[in-house]
């Protein structure tokens, strides 16, 4: 007589990992480009605006982080990651090229070679160690038209889709992986940037080295980065978000406000290495209270309304008479984002 086959239980079903969109962000992201636009128009309205662009990297470190950890420990899908970001910037950097080259060849032949240098630069994204090599003067450049100034930012935005995923794609081959290594690691990274920094300011280092390096700007990155695989390791334990935050709700307004501050008061090109921390922290602080329930999340994430409509309740969408229940409308996809995200898309697309 044969033993009762004793079923084997089931193994628990792994929690996702994957973080829901936060519409928040988007408000965000949204205020950092208004800042910055504002700080541009070169009338002193905001003279800590281009503290936009530091908001910015933590906000991208925070998201690229998110995406490339939410299936770790498998491995990193660090060839489809590069492809998609490719396929989003590279069409629209091109034909910004095109055009920059083009009118290239209606001025002298002294800011043809300078315009020749940026644009090849760019298109390696190292146009931010290019402008160091050649001595340019990052703040004094406003002064005079420079059309590719500006993707210096892209430049380090890519060097850390490049280096990330493969220092993720080394620890998992090395099968040395555990969260609390990658947490470690990631955390004396942003502490060695935050130190490099401050002994590259006492050993007289130029503002404009503190200010476009990558290895300078890598602390507000890894500090975006570590809100990332904190949130990630939350949504996996079955918590909220940011729910190990002390007083998350308001820490949030808390950020906003330092953010907003710096903004309006910090000097142009003064105390760097402060500045690159300080806003890094509030900008973290930001972050982490975007999902909590405060006036502040509530107002970033305020959706836009297409035009002709109206900024009160939405009309219901039940059938007013007995037949079949007809299918609502889709959202129009300009609702996706918030209304600061929306404001300053539509106005550099008019600029």
């Amino acid at each position: 007589m044969t033993a009762p086959v004793q079923a084997v239980p089931a193994p628990a079903a792994r929690r996702s990992q994957h973080l829901r969109y936060e519409p928040a962000l988007d408000g965000v992201r949204g205020l950092a480009v208004l800042a910055v636009m504002v700080y541009h128009f070169g009338q002193g309205w905001l003279p800590g605006g281009y503290i936009g662009v530091d908001v910015f990297f933590v906000l991208s470190g925070y998201l690229i982080t998110t995406l490339l950890v939410q299936n770790l420990p498998e491995p990193v899908r660090a060839r489809t990651f590069w492809e998609r970001r490719a396929r989003r910037l590279f069409p629209a950097l091109a034909v910004m090229l095109v055009a920059v080259f083009g009118y290239a060849l209606t001025v002298p032949a002294l800011e043809q070679a300078a315009i020749r240098g940026q644009g090849i630069a760019t298109v390696f994204y190292v146009n931010n160690w290019w402008l160091l090599h050649s001595g340019t003067q990052y703040f004094d450049a406003y002064q005079q038209f420079s059309p590719l100034l500006h993707t210096w930012t892209l430049s380090v935005e890519e060097q850390w889709y490049l280096l990330f995923p493969l220092l993720l794609l080394l620890l998992v081959a090395l099968r040395r992986f555990r969260w609390r290594w990658v947490f470690a690691l990631v955390a004396v990274l942003c502490a060695s940037s935050v130190l490099w920094t401050a002994w590259l300011a006492s050993h007289g280092a130029p503002v404009d080295r503190l200010y476009l390096g990558t290895d300078t700007r890598a602390q507000q990155l890894l500090l975006g980065a570590l809100l990332g695989i904190l949130g990630v390791r939350q949504v996996a334990a079955g918590r909220a978000r940011f729910g190990y935050v002390p007083a998350v709700a308001v820490i949030g307004p808390l950020g906003l406000l330092g953010v907003v501050v710096m903004f309006a008061v910090w000097p142009q090109g003064r105390w760097v290495p402060a500045q690159l921390a300080l806003a890094a922290v509030f900008s973290a602080m930001l972050i982490a209270g975007a999902g909590s329930a405060t006036a502040v999340t509530r107002l970033l994430r305020v959706e836009p309304r297409p035009i002709g409509s109206t900024w009160g309740p939405r009309p219901s969408r039940r059938p007013i008479s007995s037949q079949e229940p007809s299918k609502p409308k889709p959202k129009p996809r300009m609702e996706k984002c918030t209304w600061a995200w929306w404001c300053a898309t539509t106005a550099v697309g008019r600029v």
